[in-house]
Order: C-alpha cells, then sequence, then structure tokens
C-alpha cells in the first residue's frame, strides 16, 4: 500500500463494489423477512451466501473494516448453520440491523471510503 490508502483504492473497482453491494443488501433484508415469517435452512444458506459474497469483494477493494464487520455477521450466520447457536427472533433482529448498518455504511463510503461506523453495539 502507498502513502495514501485512498488512492490505493481503485476508483472503478469500488464504485462496482459499491453498487453490487447495494443490491446484496436488499438480497440480505428479503432473507431477513421471509425468516421473520418462517425458518428456513436454504434462506439462512442464502443470507450466509450473501454476507460471504459482500465481505470478500468488500476486502478486495480495500474495504477492509467494513469487510470485518461483515465477517463477525457471517460467523452467526455459520452458528446457526452448524447448530452451534439455536435460530430465534433475536438473530433475525440482529441480521436485521446489521443489514442497516451495512446499508449506511455502503452509501457513506460513496463519499468517502474510508469511513467507519461504530459497530460494537451489534458485533
Amino acid at each position: 500500500m502507498g502513502q495514501n490508502i485512498v488512492t490505493d483504492i481503485n476508483q472503478e473497482f469500488l464504485e462496482i463494489l459499491l453498487n453490487e453491494a447495494e443490491e446484496m443488501l436488499q438480497l440480505w433484508e428479503s432473507c431477513c423477512m421471509e425468516l421473520e415469517q418462517e425458518f428456513s435452512m436454504d434462506t439462512v444458506n442464502a443470507l450466509f451466501r450473501t454476507a460471504h459474497n459482500l465481505k470478500g469483494s468488500s476486502k478486495s477493494v480495500g474495504l477492509e473494516k467494513f469487510g470485518n464487520f461483515v465477517h463477525a455477521v457471517e460467523n452467526v450466520m455459520t452458528a446457526v448453520k452448524e447448530s452451534e447457536i439455536e435460530f430465534n427472533p433475536d438473530i433475525v433482529a440482529v441480521m436485521l440491523d446489521s443489514q442497516s448498518l451495512a446499508s449506511k455504511w455502503i452509501q457513506a463510503c460513496w463519499e468517502n471510503p474510508l469511513v467507519e461506523f461504530d459497530t460494537s453495539a451489534i458485533v
């Protein structure tokens, strides 16, 4: 990485990611809405894949802190998938809160890709 991290984030790739992230976060929200109605491992898996892809994509363009946040949320979904924690309405609430924060974060990245949010209340 160079002296100025902003120049190290490729603007073209960043814009592609931000557009894709908005779509992924809409899918994330849809999955959560489905899970509020009825638990489905297929929906949990779709939510996990969405978070996994968002994490990888964001880290690939240099949004490390955002990627780390999504990774922490992904870990919760992994625990549900592997039956380490029991799925319940609180899990959906955390996923929705996470989606909301991630959406705000992505919107803020259009102006400043180095923006950071406090994630301590969620993860």
